[in-house]
């Protein structure tokens, strides 16, 4: 019961993301989902779209769809040019050298790179993403793995920094990508947003 409790919760998250996504994939895409984690995200696009979807993921947390192809964190094991679409969901702050990890994301993809992340707008919206990574990041997961809903795995979520916009736009620079288009969503009140950004490859 707790299951089907935790995997409706997920895959309401994965609709509302994968609706935003929709208008960005085009037609019998190759897509690679990096990150995937429970396999929702990828699966929402399944039965939405007429997508070829592969995922790939540190380690095994799925619970749904196929499994995932392992890597490193850092280095895919693709070869060139594989991937029409790569997306990145919340997925970009766990890596130690973002830069680096967004230049190989480059080498495998043939054009476009799909990025959802939390950029924070102030010093105090910095902290606040500190603590609800540590509920819904951290948090979650220990909370997942005692109820058995993911394998007890070390975490593998552990945040090596955080992002404003200044920053994460020069990160893209530096690893060969071009904003095509940027949308935030702010949340009340504070200055944290959740952008999307839809990249291409610079020439």
């Amino acid at each position: 019961m707790i299951h089907q409790w935790m995997d409706n919760i997920m895959r309401r998250r994965a609709e509302q993301i994968g609706r935003s996504l929709l208008p960005f994939l085009e037609e019998q895409e190759t897509v690679l989902d990096v990150g995937c984690g429970t396999g929702h995200n990828a699966d929402f696009l399944r039965r939405n779209g007429p997508w070829r979807i592969t995922e790939c993921d540190v380690t095994d947390m799925k619970r749904v769809g196929p499994e995932p192809v392992l890597f490193d964190g850092e280095t895919l094991p693709f070869q060139q040019d594989c991937f029409d679409s790569i997306l990145l969901i919340y997925v970009l702050h766990y890596s130690a050298d973002p830069a680096r990890f967004l230049s190989d994301l480059r080498r495998i993809a043939k054009r476009r790179l799909i990025v959802y992340q939390s950029i924070y707008h102030s010093h105090a919206a910095s902290r606040l993403l500190q603590c609800r990574e540590a509920l819904f990041g951290k948090g979650a997961y220990w909370f997942s793995k005692r109820l058995g809903y993911v394998p007890d795995f070390p975490n593998p979520m552990i945040p090596s920094g955080y992002m404003n916009l200044s920053r994460i736009r020069e990160i893209f620079q530096q690893s060969g990508w071009t904003v095509q288009k940027e949308i935030p969503s702010f949340l009340p009140v504070i200055h944290l947003a959740k952008h999307l950004f839809i990249l291409e490859k610079t020439p």
